[in-house]
């Protein structure tokens, strides 16, 4: 609990942060706590879409893609945006990965490897990031 009360999401980036549902839950009821402008990103309708046995053909690349892009646009323009599912170690990570793609951060898997670093519970799915590499430049 006090982890919680000290930490809440994991800054990955100025303006971008990485969380689970409860810091969700805490952070959205606070006032004062975050500076505006801020936005909550939910990457739990990803659910049934990125599952670490996932091929090209269940990876929802293309919603994926926009929403990562639209994100690193706000996060340029100083919006914090916080993303976050249920547990913050596969979805919302490889979530924060593309965007920081989009930052012109690096590769898609170094982005990935850089979130780990900073959010150690991530998971990384090398599956996700070869087929999600390969529609992120059409």
């Amino acid at each position: 609990l006090l982890r919680r009360t000290i930490q809440m999401f994991n800054k990955i980036v100025p303006h971008l942060f990485l969380g689970d549902y409860h810091d969700y839950e805490l952070l959205s009821g606070t006032i004062g706590v975050i500076e505006k402008p801020y936005l909550f990103v939910d990457a739990r309708p990803f659910y049934n879409l990125l599952q670490s046995d996932a091929n090209g053909k269940e990876l929802m690349v293309f919603p994926l893609r926009t929403l990562a892009f639209s994100l690193s646009k706000l996060v340029s323009a100083n919006v914090d945006v916080y993303i976050y599912c249920q547990a913050g170690m596969e979805r919302s990570p490889f979530l924060t990965a593309i965007v920081l793609f989009y930052l012109d951060m690096g590769s898609l898997a170094w982005c990935y490897n850089y979130v780990k670093s900073k959010r150690p519970e991530t998971l990384i799915y090398d599956t996700w990031t070869k087929h999600m590499a390969g529609v992120l430049f059409e």
